[in-house]
């Protein structure tokens, strides 16, 4: 807990240090077009002071929330990491266009959880798996996108956030009771505040707010409530064409810092003064700084995540590179080689162990020990992970979602 306060602080006091080297730009004023249901706005030159105290309270709260926790005795063993193998594989996406791009689970009972997932299809698909009985049922899919899905929130009241290839977010509200034969989603409203794909959306810890980050090398903060965009962030400086692009991101436990992953610079411009590495950039939301830069990467990143305790940050690149970052010493902290590119790093949610999706196969690695517990190969390229509970995982491969458990 000492040690991801002071992870924090660190952070927060570069502002001032890296202020003549690295980039720190004012967000730009962008008009947002929406559907109907929403009204246009545009984002604000900062964010307002009601907002940034409802940062700083969820902040707090959490910090509190985190004082004394330790993994359960639950929590399997290393030992048994080596005995895992496919509980359930499923998948209701195309085969004409393969491709299970994105995913997120939610339990909904002691045996039921819910699944939902984004596909080269166009297409989201909510499933409902059933833990004892090892099926799953396919309850809807959701339409509307024009192109691949990049990622999928579920937030409350299994309310659905999609981001797309198309440029746009979506938001899909549920009808009827998800455990019922009598439930679908309606498209609620669109984003489109973005010039380019969106690669990643996170809820914000207080709820009231979507953080999406694009292709078109911003990152962006919108109002749930009132239906706006109240911020746009441009990583590299004011000129459009020769920004960095976003592949990924990443947002701090804490919901004070997020983390951007871009593209390699020769990817998106001619201009022989940019960087030709990948930069993971490191932002202090509430006053749109970029606090601390880490150029450690030759190629795309594709994955970004935090630890739960929020001192570590993994990333995850297209040269099959995965660097881990520890933020008390601002350096990368270790480096894990693999032969493929990666498409996903995640943390379980005590931050014991690393998963890491890389061409057919899913790495398992011992957080602080970093030593490879065991490989779990498939006969199908990977593109997601996300841990479920007790180190069971969901992984997202080019046809199915493969359930992953001891049991």
């Amino acid at each position: 807990m000492k040690e991801r306060d002071e992870a924090r602080n660190q952070l927060l006091m570069l502002q001032q240090h890296f202020g003549n080297s690295q980039p720190a730009h004012q967000p730009q004023s962008e008009n947002m077009e929406i559907s109907e249901n929403t009204q246009s706005t545009e984002a604000s030159k900062g964010l307002s002071a009601q907002t940034i105290e409802k940062f700083n309270k969820k902040n707090k709260e959490l910090t509190a929330m985190r004082k004394g926790r330790k993994a359960p005795e639950t929590l399997n063993s290393k030992e048994n990491i080596s005995s895992f193998s496919q509980k359930l594989s499923f998948t209701a996406h195309s085969t004409d266009k393969p491709g299970v791009t994105c995913m997120f689970s939610k339990n909904l009972s002691d045996n039921t959880d819910l699944f939902v997932s984004g596909g080269n299809d166009k297409n989201i698909y909510v499933n409902t798996v059933d833990n004892q009985a090892n099926t799953n049922n396919t309850v809807c899919k959701l339409s509307g996108h024009s192109k691949r899905i990049n990622d999928i929130v579920v937030h409350n009241n299994n309310l659905i956030y999609s981001a797309s290839m198309d440029k746009t977010i979506k938001a899909w509200k549920p009808k009827g009771d998800v455990l019922s034969n009598d439930f679908s989603y309606d498209e609620v409203f669109t984003i489109a505040s973005h010039d380019d794909e969106v690669s990643n959306i996170h809820i914000h810890p207080t709820g009231d707010f979507i953080i999406s980050s694009s292709k078109d090398g911003s990152y962006s903060i919108f109002d749930i409530e009132h239906n706006s965009e109240i911020q746009k962030v441009f990583g590299n400086n004011d000129a459009k064409s020769t920004q960095l692009p976003y592949f990924s991101s990443s947002l701090h436990p804490d919901g004070l810092i997020l983390a951007t992953g871009t593209g390699n610079a020769s990817t998106k411009s001619k201009n022989k003064d940019l960087s030709q590495s990948s930069l993971v950039q490191i932002w202090d939301i509430r006053e749109n700084k970029n606090v601390h830069v880490f150029n450690e990467f030759n190629n795309d990143i594709n994955t970004l995540q935090f630890s739960e305790n929020g001192y570590y940050l993994a990333a995850g690149s297209e040269d099959g590179n995965v660097k881990i970052f520890d933020l008390r010493k601002l350096k990368c902290a270790h480096t894990i080689e693999l032969n493929q590119p990666v498409k996903s790093v995640r943390f379980d949610s005590f931050g014991v162990y690393l998963a890491i999706a890389s061409g057919n196969d899913v790495n398992i690695q011992v957080v602080k020990e970093w030593n490879n517990l065991t490989v779990i190969t498939f006969n199908l390229y990977l593109y997601d992970i996300t841990f479920i509970f007790n180190f069971t995982f969901l992984i997202s491969s080019r046809n199915y979602l493969h359930i992953i458990s001891l049991f």
